[in-house]
């Protein structure tokens, strides 16, 4: 027997359990019931997700509030500027030299 078929056994036995209400009078739920606990989930789970983008849209205008507003060729001169070098270090602290921004780390010869 694969698991289509003992899915679908088990399926037709529950439906008709339902159907007689046996499993209703044995653990007293009902469709209502069942319908409010999910609604309740649905609604705490909606609320959750709105407090959060709530919180993260007032974290970043907190980061932002005191920002200017930057005209279009200062900010295309911010992200295209290659000017800023890094320094680069050996192991144990040794000083091996400065590396520009725009290095691709491909080898010259």
């Amino acid at each position: 027997m694969d698991f289509k078929q003992l899915f679908q056994k088990s399926k037709s036995k529950i439906k008709k359990l339902w159907d007689k209400g046996q499993i209703q009078r044995t653990s007293r739920i009902t469709y209502d019931v069942v319908w409010n606990i999910v609604l309740f989930f649905l609604i705490i789970g909606s609320m959750t997700v709105i407090f959060a983008g709530a919180v993260g849209a007032g974290y970043f205008a907190s980061l932002v509030q005191d920002e200017p507003i930057r005209a279009y060729e200062d900010m295309k001169k911010d992200i295209y500027n290659y000017e800023e070098t890094t320094k680069l270090y050996f192991a144990n602290e040794e000083y091996i030299g400065d590396i520009r921004a725009d290095y691709t780390g491909k080898k010259f010869n």
